[in-house]
C-alpha cells in the first residue's frame, strides 16, 4: 500500500511540475518560442485564468493535492517512519515557478540599478511574449540615460505603442505627451467605474513601470497612485534601489 501510495504521490508531484513549467515558460524558453513564431505567442488571454501572472523565479512552493496524514497507535517508529519518508516530501514541490498575479495587485521591486532593470524587463518580456498588445500595453517611465542604454530598442515593441505614441517616458517631451493621454484615459475609466457601480474589466490592461518617478512631479497621474489601480485595468510595477 505504501509503496503504491509513493507512487501515485510522486506521479502528482511530477505533473503539477511539469504544468507549472508549460505555462510559466523560463526566459530562454521564451526567447525560443518568439524567435520561431512559436503559436503559444500570446497565447494568455484575458478570459483565461493565468492571465498577467507571471514567473519571478523558483523556489519551494505548496503542492497543489491535499495530503492527509493519521499516525498510527501501533508503532510510533513506524509513523515516524512514514511521516518522514512518504509524506514530508510530498507536501511541498521543490525548484517549482513562484508564480505571481499582476492583474489584481501592483508589485514593488528594490534593488540596485543593474539588477533591478534585469527584473523588471524580464517580467515585462514574459508579459510580451504570452500576451497579445490589444490585451496589454505598456506605460514605462526610466531616466534618459536609462533609456539611452538599456530601453532604446523597447519602443518597437508592439506593447509599447499606446494610442500612436511610444509608451517610454524618458524626457520632457514624452512626459507631456503620454502621461497626458495616460491621464485623461484614466478619469474615463474612473468615471465609468462610478457610474455602472459595479466591477469593470477594461482593455487593454495597462502595466504602469515606474523606474523614475521624477517624471510624475506635479502630475495629476499621482491622485490615481495613491489608490488601487487594478479597478482601472492598470498594474503597477515600483522599482526602487532603497527597500523603504
Amino acid at each position: 500500500y505504501l509503496l503504491e501510495t509513493g507512487s501515485q504521490l510522486s506521479r502528482l508531484k511530477a505533473e503539477q511540475k511539469k504544468a507549472l513549467t508549460y505555462n510559466f515558460p523560463s526566459v530562454d524558453e521564451l526567447v525560443d518560442l518568439v524567435e520561431s513564431y512559436n503559436p503559444r505567442i500570446y497565447e494568455k488571454m484575458v478570459t483565461n485564468d493565468d492571465f498577467l501572472k507571471v514567473h519571478l523565479g523558483t523556489g519551494t512552493i505548496d503542492s497543489s493535492y491535499s495530503l492527509r496524514f493519521q499516525p498510527t497507535n501501533r508503532k510510533e517508529d513506524w509513523s515516524r517512519f512514514v511521516e518522514k519518508k512518504l509524506v514530508q516530501p510530498h507536501i511541498k514541490l521543490e525548484d517549482a515557478p513562484i508564480v505571481l498575479s499582476l492583474r489584481d495587485q501592483a508589485l514593488g521591486l528594490a534593488g540596485v540599478v543593474p539588477v533591478l532593470r534585469v527584473a523588471v524587463q524580464t517580467l515585462l518580456f514574459q508579459i510580451a511574449a504570452l500576451h497579445s498588445y490589444h490585451d496589454v500595453e505598456f506605460v514605462t517611465l526610466v531616466s534618459q540615460e536609462e533609456y539611452e542604454n538599456h530601453w532604446r530598442e523597447w519602443r518597437w515593441l508592439p506593447h509599447a505603442q499606446m494610442r500612436s505614441l511610444r509608451g517610454l517616458i524618458h524626457d520632457d517631451q514624452t512626459r507631456d505627451m503620454i502621461l497626458t493621454s495616460f491621464y485623461q484615459m484614466l478619469v474615463k475609466r474612473r468615471q465609468v467605474v462610478r457610474e455602472q457601480k459595479q466591477e469593470q474589466t477594461f482593455s487593454p490592461h495597462y502595466v504602469l513601470t515606474i523606474l523614475d518617478e521624477s517624471w510624475l512631479s506635479g502630475h495629476g497621474l499621482n491622485e490615481f497612485l495613491a489608490e488601487d489601480m487594478t479597478q482601472y485595468g492598470v498594474t503597477v510595477i515600483w522599482g526602487k534601489e532603497s527597500l523603504n
